[in-house]
């Protein structure tokens, strides 16, 4: 009996150290859950932080994702307005060489329309000279001529008025009948109309 009593006695020790190593384990892990609790609460804060962040970054993605988007729309828009304006200033280039050559040819032909006006003045205040100095020759000739004519035509009018005074005289010196006298008077008028008239300057 008394063994059996040791016996219970040790088995009731041993359940009760095993009973208190289990309360020890359960209290540790009990605090090793309460630990992990707080570890998780943390863990989790943490996360709904990370979360939080990450729905931010995608925000911030989202927004950089659709300004890239429009760079690249500006950047394509760019490149096309540059390679329109490259064109435009290679047709204006284009166009300005061909009217610069448009230009100078005009001026060439300018410039020999200049020659050849200038030829034709030069020739034609030549010709005119020459015409106006064939003209002045001309008119001297007739100047000379015509003086010459006046002068012989003078001489020959004073001729016919001596012969004409000559005439009178004679009559005046000499006896003449009533009636011839008039006759002799109205030929010597006539005498005296044709020889004016003979010798009138034209």
């Amino acid at each position: 009996m008394p063994h059996t009593k040791r016996s219970v006695a040790a088995q009731n020790w041993k359940s009760l150290k095993r009973n208190f190593s289990l309360t020890k384990e359960l209290d540790i892990s009990q605090k090793t859950i309460l630990s992990l609790n707080m570890d998780l609460k943390v863990s989790q804060k943490e996360l709904q932080t990370l979360n939080l962040e990450m729905e931010v970054s995608r925000q911030e993605t989202r927004s950089l994702k659709a300004e890239v988007r429009k760079c690249k729309g500006d950047y394509k828009e760019a490149l096309n307005n540059t390679e329109t304006a490259k064109r435009d200033n290679l047709r204006l280039k284009e166009e300005n060489s061909d009217l610069t050559d448009h230009v100078n040819e005009k001026l060439h032909e300018l410039e020999k329309i200049k020659k050849r006006l200038e030829d034709e003045k030069f020739e034609a205040e030549h010709r005119l000279q020459n015409q106006l100095q064939n003209q002045l020759q001309g008119l001297r000739t007739h100047l000379q001529n015509a003086g010459k004519k006046q002068q012989t035509r003078q001489e020959e009018n004073l001729q016919a008025a001596k012969e004409v005074q000559v005439l009178q005289e004679r009559l005046i010196t000499q006896y003449v009948p009533a009636k011839q006298h008039e006759k002799l008077k109205a030929t010597l008028s006539i005498t005296k109309a044709s020889l004016e008239a003979k010798f009138e300057p034209r």
